[in-house]
């Protein structure tokens, strides 16, 4: 089914197969008419399957704006005889991210609120494709926002904004986690902001229920839900054997290995000479170190995501964890990994070792698609059940699969959404 309303999507992340934030947009927009679809992005390879029109501007063309005072970004159309910026420099390479602080935060947006990077190649792009709806992918930045106002404001088209996170509500420092005047100032602009963009915004779409209900209550336009989509195929396999293959793959920051490493003693003490194999990009040195060296863990370095497919489905057990810690789970507590979706609709059995309080573990344990534990007391017990319980593993690995027809698999309300079938934006847009 396609879509006939012509829709710009402005973010950080383009849609891309090699970036968790990009795959989830990509999925968002799966089954659009790729004609429809433009995009404004500030890092990533663009996915061309999607979409083949893009518009460019990275923080470096943006501070080359401000410096130079004129006009940087790149219009990518999947020619590669184009991908070439205005510098001179190649498209095709992506930028490595800087470290954040709430003093490069607030320098950025100074970079880009006064760099001359929204000049007339960009206006004629917007104005050649014309679009009826603008969707927002709303991150911990003011320029996105604030771009997306202007077009708002200028040309009288709706918005649509989307979060999966909870960047707005944070009133700790959540980027180096120490009290800061600087990041006091960051969040101020950025609240700012987000109250802004509500006076243009029809409607709002969230991935879970908790991160829903925040928004909801705090501003005025409608929300709706809609989970991360998966196209990981639903291969059943709860039968338990002598040598178990459990893995854990994904993010290894946020302390998530001193949790990982806790999980893995409490596997070798249920099931003596059985390892806990960890697939991710260390943060760091000091936790590849503490890795490497733990001697139940086997650390097998970062892989792709057709890797990723081919581990899940060749695992016995999914391992998903979040450590137990103040700020952690602060800064958490409305997050839901993409790999959860995978996992729960891969037909593997997934185990989650957090607390209850999260997003994520609510909706696991509601729907009782995982085995759960929250304390490290519960490790042992439930990891038991997740590795030799036949009937329990059938059961989850069966809720799992109701659970990924319900949420996973259309993107069907989200196309309702933006084509106004469900929030009277057709009375906008016409």
């Amino acid at each position: 089914m396609g879509n006939d309303k012509k829709v710009l999507i402005i973010s950080n992340a383009c849609f891309a197969d090699s970036d968790s934030n990009g795959r989830t947009l990509a999925k968002l927009f799966h089954g659009f008419q790729k004609e429809n679809l433009a995009q404004f992005y500030v890092y990533g390879s663009p996915n061309y399957d999607v979409c083949n029109n893009y518009y460019r501007v990275t923080d470096h063309d943006a501070l080359s704006s401000f410096i130079k005072r004129r006009e940087f970004g790149t219009i990518l159309t999947g020619d590669l005889s184009e991908q070439v910026n205005s510098n001179g420099t190649s498209n095709m390479a992506t930028p490595k991210k800087a470290r954040k602080t709430p003093l490069s935060m607030l320098l950025r947006e100074v970079v880009w609120k006064f760099g001359r990077w929204n000049g007339k190649k960009l206006q004629d792009w917007i104005e050649w494709f014309r679009p009826d709806v603008i969707f927002v992918s709303m991150a911990d930045n003011c320029f996105v926002l604030r771009f997306a106002i202007q077009i708002a404001a200028l040309r009288n088209i709706p918005i649509v904004v989307y979060s999966t996170e909870s960047y707005c509500f944070k009133n700790f420092n959540y980027l180096t986690k120490r009290p800061s005047f600087f990041y006091s100032i960051f969040h101020v602009l950025l609240k700012r902001e987000y109250r802004e963009i509500e006076k243009y915004t029809v409607h709002g779409i969230f991935n879970t229920p908790l991160l829903k209900e925040k928004y909801e209550n705090t501003f005025q336009y409608p929300c709706d839900v809609v989970f991360p989509s998966s196209d990981m195929d639903f291969i059943p396999n709860f039968d338990s054997c002598n040598k178990m293959k459990v893995s854990y793959l994904g993010n290894l920051g946020l302390a998530r290995h001193k949790a990982l490493i806790e999980l893995a003693y409490a596997l070798e003490r249920v099931s003596p000479g059985l390892t806990l194999d960890i697939y991710g990009k260390v943060p760091d040195d000091k936790v590849g170190t503490e890795l490497e060296q733990c001697s139940v863990v086997s650390y097998k370095g970062f892989v792709g995501y057709s890797d990723v497919v081919r581990i899940i489905h060749g695992s016995n057990l999914v391992v998903h964890v979040e450590y137990d810690d103040e700020f952690f789970n602060e800064d958490l507590r409305y997050a839901f990994s993409t790999k959860i979706a995978d996992s729960v609709c891969s037909g593997t059995p997934l185990f989650i070792y957090a607390r209850k309080d999260l997003a994520e573990t609510d909706f696991l344990l509601k729907n009782k698609c995982a085995f759960v534990a929250n304390t490290k007391e519960q490790l042992e017990s439930e990891l038991k059940k997740a590795l030799y319980d036949v009937e329990a593993r059938k059961s989850v690995v069966e809720n799992s699969g109701n659970i990924r027809e319900k949420y996973f698999l259309s993107n069907e309300n989200f196309k309702k959404i933006i084509e106004g079938r469900s929030t009277g934006l057709e009375n906008i847009t016409s």
